[in-house]
This record gives structure tokens, C-alpha cells and sequence, in this order.
């Protein structure tokens, strides 16, 4: 037995040891005492049953003690099968617990992935609709284009329209001045109209010497409105220069020139025969 196991052993069994050594101590005082008046035999007898007695004693404490360890040792070993147990509890649940955080790690992932999937979802569905609205966008714009081609083609051909019975109104207009201006002019109207104006043109007329009867010059005026000559010329004439100075020079001198009864014979660029009558 080691020295552990001793001191264990008297801990424990330290009150009947205790009384154990003061049972023997009082024996072998009362075998002290007896022996003086004993004989050497019955002293003899007495000790060998002192260490029978003592014998028996120590063997029921021992195996009281081998019993008491042999409960230690299944408490200590039922202790270990619970330490063990508790331990392979704490595994389990540590690998519950491991296998708990890889599910939702896993589960995560996989909500991260959804998310994922649901972002590029909604940024294809957004690309799409920006693209629907690009395409209707630019068929609107080409709608609108064609509208305005359709609108600026219309209105050029309602221009055109609108010009062309514009200048036919205006050649109208001018047809039947002209033709009213013809029909005047080959009037008695006009007749007189011209008659005023030559007689007065001779009137301021200065005779020249190289004159002779029968002088004819067409004669060409410009004049305002109001009948003033800004220029003359005489175009053809059957006389020479000086007659044909004389006339321009006698056309100067009536301006203003007599206006017409109807302001429709009226023309800025006249032209007239010059017919004098010469004297003697």
C-alpha cells in the first residue's frame, strides 16, 4: 500500500483507529497490571488473544477499506463515464452547433444568391423598360418627324397653291387692266389724252430754221403721277438734230403734262407722235 494511500485510509478511519489503539492500550494496561498476580501461562493466553483480536480487526478494516476503494474507484470511474458523457455531449453539441452555423451560412448564401438573382431580375427589367421606353420614344419622335414633314409638305403646297392663284388673280388682274388699258386707249378718251398733251408740247415748241413741213418724231416721256417730265427723247424723227433738240427741249417746257379724264390711261413711260403744224 503506498504512503498516498495510507494517509487516505487513516483519514478516513481515523475514529476507529482511534478506538482501536485505546482498546488495545487499556488491554495491555490491564495485562500490565494482572501480570504480578497471574501465572506465566494464563498471561500468555491472554496476549494471543489480544493479537487474534487484533488481527481480525485490522482484516475487517482493511477490507472495509478495500470495499470503501472499490466504491471510490466505480465513483470515480461512473464520475469519468459522466465527464465523458458530458464531454461527448459538449462534442455533439458543439457539432449541432457547427453544423447549425454551417446551415445558416449555407442559407445565407443562399438569400444572398436569391437577392442576387432578384437584383439582376430587377436590372433586366429595368433595362427592358428603359429600352421599350427608348424604342416608343423614338417611334414617337418619328411619328412626330413625319408629322411635321407631312404638316411642312402641306403647307408648302398650300403656299404654293395659295402663290400660284396669287400671281393667276394678279395675272388676271393685270390682263384685264391691260385689256382695259387697251380698250381706253384705243378710246376717243385717249385720243383726246394725247391730243392735250402734243397740243401743249407744241405750244412750247421754238421752230427751228432747218424745220420743214410735214415733220413726224415719236417721242418717248417719262413722268410722275402728277404729269411731271423727269426725262424725253425723241426715238424717230424726219427732221435733224436741231428739230429733234427743239422737241425734247418743247416737251420740257409743258411738264407738267395734262392727265387723262381716266387715270387708267395713265402711264409713267409714254410715247406719242409729234406732228407740228409749222408756221410761216
Amino acid at each position: 500500500m503506498t504512503a498516498s494511500t495510507m494517509q487516505g485510509f487513516a483519514a478516513t478511519h481515523r475514529t476507529p483507529i482511534t478506538v482501536s489503539v485505546m482498546a488495545h492500550a487499556i488491554l495491555l494496561g490491564a495485562l500490565s497490571t494482572s501480570v504480578v498476580f497471574m501465572p506465566d501461562q494464563p498471561m500468555q493466553l491472554l496476549a494471543i488473544e489480544a493479537v487474534i483480536v487484533d488481527e481480525g480487526a485490522a482484516r475487517r478494516a482493511a477490507a472495509a477499506e478495500q470495499q470503501r476503494a472499490e466504491e471510490r474507484r466505480q465513483q470515480a470511474e461512473a464520475e469519468q463515464r459522466r465527464q465523458e458523457q458530458l464531454a461527448a455531449e459538449r462534442r455533439a453539441e458543439e457539432r449541432r452547433q457547427e453544423q447549425l452555423a454551417a446551415e445558416r451560412r449555407a442559407e445565407q448564401q443562399r438569400q444572398q444568391q436569391r437577392e442576387a438573382e432578384a437584383a439582376e431580375e430587377r436590372r433586366q427589367a429595368e433595362r427592358r423598360a428603359a429600352e421599350e421606353r427608348q424604342r416608343q420614344e423614338a417611334e414617337a419622335a418619328a411619328r412626330r418627324e413625319q408629322e411635321r414633314r407631312v404638316a411642312e409638305e402641306r403647307a408648302r403646297q398650300q403656299a404654293a397653291q395659295r402663290a400660284q392663284e396669287r400671281r393667276e388673280a394678279e395675272l388676271a388682274a393685270m390682263l384685264a387692266e391691260e385689256e382695259a388699258i387697251a380698250a381706253a386707249r384705243n378710246s376717243s378718251a385717249m385720243a383726246r389724252y394725247v391730243t392735250l398733251i402734243a397740243q401743249k408740247v407744241e405750244r412750247k415748241w421754238v421752230q427751228p430754221a432747218s424745220a420743214v413741213p410735214g415733220i413726224e418724231c415719236e417721242v418717248s416721256v417719262q413722268q410722275l403721277p402728277n404729269g411731271e417730265v423727269i426725262s424725253t427723247r425723241v426715238t424717230q424723227c424726219n427732221g435733224d438734230e436741231l428739230v429733234r433738240r427743239s422737241v425734247e427741249n418743247a416737251v420740257l417746257a409743258a411738264s407738267p403734262l395734262p392727265l387723262p379724264e381716266d387715270r387708267v390711261l395713265f402711264d409713267r413711260n409714254l410715247r406719242f407722235t409729234f406732228r407740228p403744224q409749222l408756221g410761216n
